[in-house]
């Protein structure tokens, strides 16, 4: 249905309109999917770059937090390695509790502070002795710990750092009264740390850090780009310590999840697709903490939307320059077709000198070559018919001349045979014979074709006749090969070459006349081959007899028919595919040869 309606519109508009209409059906569609598939590729590259470009951030994130916490890892360090602190940790001497300045008196703590003091976003601080001296306890916000170090022991805190691989755990403690804080006056990151001696087989205590959230919220900060993102900190098992931004119930479920989990402890750097999100991940060594960026897909998708407009630029300006190449080609396609239809026109009025100009070689030219060739053909057309016409005229003139019974012709040809006959005059009576025999033949009841060997017998007949005339004066031979007896023929087209021979080659003279008629096939032609032993003529007259502009040609007679009728009507029957020759020497004679290309003649 479809079809047919494109059809019918395209039935209504001209060649012009037509491949501008194609022009687009077929560039359109392709040039979308071009445009779909830049889009795709710019989207996937986009994408990757989108990609790459989070992980790169997320890293430098990473970078920036470890930096931090490093520095407090340093800081856990020296504590847990310091001698005076080793000493303290180590000593079995209980008097010293009595000392309240002991942890100041036998410890570089002041030292500490002052390193405390200077990264100020350190909180807390309070180191757990093994050996039941009394623990170190200090909160810079006022925050203050759990003194009861054998509870603390038995907290979930201090199991999971025991259990870590380093035993060394970061995690997240709210605002408020918890397992490690009596009161915790703001949300801290802490630093938990089993302390060991030097060959790391006793326990000695048990060191925490406690730092404020609000400076890794101040480097996140400066990291996201998009208030829908979400960053979130975990810790070396898998633990969320610090978030920012906020989680939908599905996406924090799935964080807390067994898959997720195993994620975090396969992988370093990698991204997952969740939910609608893209969930980034960064991890600088196994022991370390994991950074996590969440971002909403569609976020890269709006990124991306700017992408549509190369593709649309692309498309638009396609279609606009297009229009103006069809147009041309449109032009250059038309303007023969065009050409030939005014042609065409003024050939349709009568004017048949219209002839198309060709200058290429392509599927136009050939319209205009066959244009060419119709001019021709009809003009051929035209002038056969003129022919035909004036040989119908020429017949019908013929006819009313030839009015004459010819019954009453041969019954009078009949009678003086038989009166020769009877008086004894044999001779005369076959002379009369073979003259009624010739007219006999020659009207052969008006057909215009006839056998090789019917052609043949007429010119025996007629030479028959002429013999008597030359008083037995002429000789002849007439040859004709089996396979072509049969071979269509237009009558009269041999007997006038004869007569020509007898009337203009010894006519005039007293000597022997010898003719001879040979008539052969050769490969895919017929020969007719007609010689006689006459006056001969010079090569200016033969020239003559085929220059039909001379008025020797238009003048020159064969045995009542002149050679222009003889060629126009072999014309007429065989177009080119025929040949005629003639080969003379004066006091020599004459040869007239005739071939007929017999796949013609057929």
């Amino acid at each position: 249905m479809r079809c047919r309606m494109i059809n019918k519109f395209l039935a209504k508009l001209d060649i012009k309109k037509k491949l501008i209409f194609l022009g687009y059906a077929i560039t359109v569609p392709i040039l979308i999917v071009i445009c779909i598939m830049l889009f795709i590729s710019n989207l996937n590259s986009s994408k990757k770059s989108q990609i790459e470009s989070t992980q790169k951030e997320l890293s430098s994130l990473n970078d920036s937090l470890n930096i931090v916490l490093e520095d407090i890892k340093n800081l856990s360090t020296y504590i847990s390695i310091n001698e005076q602190i080793t000493k303290l940790l180590t000593t079995s001497d209980d008097t010293i509790n009595n000392n309240p300045q002991l942890w100041y008196d036998y410890a570089p703590m002041q030292i500490i502070h002052d390193m405390i003091s200077i990264e100020g976003y350190i909180k807390t601080i309070a180191i757990y002795p093994e050996n039941n001296i009394r623990p170190y306890l200090r909160g810079l916000d006022g925050s203050s710990y759990n003194s009861d170090f054998k509870n603390l022991k038995s907290s979930k805190l201090y199991n999971q750092t025991l259990l870590s691989s380093n035993n060394m755990l970061w995690q997240n403690f709210n605002k408020g009264t918890n397992e490690l804080y009596d009161y915790n006056r703001t949300d801290k990151l802490v630093l938990s740390r089993i302390i060991y001696d030097i060959s790391r087989t006793k326990i000695l205590g048990y060191l925490v850090i406690g730092c404020s959230t609000d400076k890794f919220y101040d480097i996140i900060e400066h990291n996201i780009k998009f208030d829908d993102e979400t960053v979130i900190i975990f810790n070396s098992r898998g633990d969320n310590i610090l978030t920012y931004g906020d989680l939908n119930s599905k996406l924090n479920n799935y964080l807390l999840s067994q898959e997720f989990q195993d994620i975090l402890k396969k992988s370093s750097n990698t991204y997952i697709e969740h939910s609608n999100h893209t969930i980034y991940l960064s991890k600088t060594n196994e022991n370390s903490t994991i950074a996590c960026k969440i971002v909403p897909s569609f976020k890269i998708l709006n990124n991306l939307i700017v992408l549509i407009d190369w593709p649309l630029s692309l498309f638009i300006g396609v279609l606009i320059s297009l229009l103006p190449i069809l147009m041309l080609l449109s032009k250059i396609i038309t303007a023969p077709l065009i050409n030939l239809s005014k042609n065409m026109e003024k050939f349709s009025k009568g004017d048949f000198e219209q002839y198309i100009i060709i200058n290429s070689n392509d599927e136009l030219a050939q319209v205009g070559k066959c244009f060419n060739n119709m001019v021709d053909n009809i003009k051929i057309l035209i002038e056969e018919n003129y022919i035909i016409k004036l040989k119908e005229q020429e017949s019908e003139l013929l006819a009313l001349q030839a009015q004459i019974n010819p019954h009453f012709l041969y019954n009078t040809l009949n009678s003086l045979y038989w009166q020769a006959l009877n008086e004894g005059y044999e001779e005369l009576a076959e002379s009369v014979l073979s003259l009624s025999d010739l007219f006999r033949l020659v009207l052969n009841q008006g057909q215009k074709e006839v056998p090789i060997a019917k052609e043949m017998l007429l010119v025996r007949k007629y030479l028959e006749v002429q013999n008597l005339r030359f008083y037995n004066r002429l000789t002849y031979s007439i040859k004709v090969d089996k396979n072509v007896e049969d071979f269509i023929i237009p009558k009269l087209v041999i007997q006038p070459f004869v007569e020509n021979a007898i009337v203009h080659a010894f006519e005039n003279t007293s000597s022997d006349c010898e003719i001879s008629i040979i008539v052969k096939q050769i490969n895919d032609y017929i020969e007719f081959r007609i010689s006689d032993t006459g006056i001969g003529m010079t090569q200016e007259k033969i020239n003559q007899l085929f220059d039909r502009e001379s008025e020797f040609y238009q003048k020159q007679r064969i045995g009542g028919y002149a050679i222009k009728n003889i060629m126009e009507r072999l014309e007429l029957k065989y177009k080119s595919k025929f040949s005629l020759f003639i080969e003379s020497k004066e006091n020599i004679g004459t040869t007239i040869i005739l071939i007929i290309y017999k796949n013609v003649g057929m």
